[in-house]
């Protein structure tokens, strides 16, 4: 059988958003404790581009290449060994602890009643999102200067897949 592939935004060197090569590799499998999410949507945060710049260099340790990408949404595609709270086709959404992204996201899972309290306060419009602009994935390095810039208000999102 032959390993499936996915889309992957990677960076094998610090510097700017030229850094940030769309790659096609192996589709992870998740671990123990990991859930495998299509993704389709990233979020593009300032800690993206100044770990990319080398900014956290001594303090975060990088391993070349990396994916960057800590905030998606998505849908559980799998689950790792250990996982009881979340069911393949269940929507997911994570801001930390991404091992790959792109189509997919091996990730720990977080508490399902904390998301479950976000999604409440969403529907009562207790809180909202406020997404400054959309950036198809081919366009990442795009999206990485404007989130350099610090103008703006509201996320910037990496729109992958519908």
């Amino acid at each position: 059988m032959s390993q499936q592939m996915m889309q992957a935004i990677r960076v094998h060197q610090f510097g700017g958003p030229e850094r940030l090569k769309l790659e096609q590799i192996a589709c992870p499998m998740p671990r123990e404790g990991e859930v495998l999410v299509q993704v389709c949507a990233a979020g593009v945060l300032p800690a993206e581009w100044k770990l990319r710049q080398g900014f956290f260099q001594g303090t975060i340790p990088v391993a070349f290449p990396y994916i960057p990408g800590s905030a998606l949404a998505g849908i559980v595609t799998k689950v790792g060994p250990g996982v009881t709270a979340f069911q393949k086709g269940q929507a997911q959404a994570q801001e930390r602890g991404i091992r790959a992204m792109k189509n997919t996201a091996a990730l720990p899972f977080p508490s399902p009643h904390l998301l479950e309290t976000i999604a409440h306060l969403m529907a009562n419009r207790q809180i909202a999102t406020v997404v400054q602009r959309r950036f198809p994935l081919a366009e990442a390095s795009q999206a990485h200067e404007l989130s350099q810039t610090g103008h703006g208000r509201g996320r910037i999102i990496l729109h992958i897949a519908d």
